[in-house]
């Protein structure tokens, strides 16, 4: 697994705006579906905002020029999405404890998703998709109530409507209040611990000099 820096959340207390639904992945993961969910939320609840993060040039320096082009019309059309671009990751942390819901219909496969583990850290209740590792970084959070993991693509009008229906639920029903994590638990440190563990060795120098053996034997 990765980890993440628990300083940027630990002891502390971010001010929680309800209708504050937070997007910061790549705009391609997403980022059009999200827009089109909270847009049919705001049919109930028409205080809600979307603030997106990440930012445009990767998509434009990758050849998907059109894609980006097509998502900050979106943007540009719609001023309840409020658009941030690339954010330092103390004032993201932030914005992240502001927010009620991280939003996710995700058509992209995630190995791990660290974004998860600094929005649960946030209090910020996870709505994602239940695809690639999603399924299993949020497996406990889940289990747990502080997380909704949808068994579904977002692509057809019903697809929309369920996600829809989650959205509006979870900011009903304040479900970040039940959000209750140690960002401890999440630290590279504790990555580190397992790997020292897993290893069956009792410290760490002792760890990166059988990660340099093994390396030296993979690369000659």
């Amino acid at each position: 697994r990765n980890g993440i820096e628990p300083s940027r959340f630990k002891n502390k207390v971010g001010v929680k705006n309800p209708n504050k639904i937070i997007f910061p992945s790549s705009p391609d993961r997403g980022l059009d579906r999200a827009i089109k969910i909270v847009e049919m939320a705001r049919q109930e609840l028409p205080d809600l905002e979307l603030h997106v993060f990440y930012g445009f040039d990767n998509l434009r320096k990758y050849g998907q020029a059109a894609m980006a082009d097509q998502l900050e019309k979106m943007i540009s059309e719609r001023p309840w999405v409020k658009y941030h671009g690339f954010t330092e990751q103390k004032e993201l942390a932030r914005h992240m404890m502001e927010s009620s819901v991280w939003l996710y219909p995700a058509n992209f496969i995630e190995s791990f998703c660290i974004t998860v583990l600094e929005a649960l850290s946030s209090k910020c209740y996870p709505i994602a998709r239940e695809i690639g590792a999603l399924q299993d970084t949020l497996k406990e959070a889940a289990h747990d109530g502080m997380a909704t993991l949808l068994d579904m693509n977002c692509e057809t009008e019903e697809e929309y409507k369920v996600w829809t229906k989650e959205l509006v639920d979870a900011v009903r029903e304040e479900r970040w209040k039940d959000v209750s994590v140690d960002p401890d638990r999440f630290s590279w440190e504790s990555v580190a611990k397992e790997w020292v563990d897993m290893l069956g060795l009792n410290k760490k120098q002792e760890a990166v000099e059988h990660l340099e053996h093994v390396l030296e034997g993979s690369y000659g």
